[in-house]
């Protein structure tokens, strides 16, 4: 099955969302307990180092990736 929105020129990264280990339900619960939220404190995106060389980010940056319908703020790891 093929993703609805693909990239194009502007919208130039396909993003996946991964399931986190240590939450439930994107955090919608467990983001409440202070143990666990300590493990993973904020969202965060993973990229490749040459991706991230080719966008002028590092470890530890806020971005804001967006779509034509949706934006987000996390910290690149």
């Amino acid at each position: 099955m093929e993703a609805p929105e693909q990239p194009d020129a502007e919208f130039d990264l396909h993003l996946n969302n991964g399931r986190l280990l240590e939450h439930f339900h994107e955090g919608n619960l467990t983001y409440r307990t202070e143990g666990i939220r300590g493990e993973t404190p904020d969202t965060f995106v993973e990229v490749s180092p040459e991706l991230a060389a080719e966008r002028g980010v590092q470890s530890g940056t806020w971005v804001h990736p967006r779509r034509d319908t949706a934006e987000f703020a996390c910290v690149l790891w």
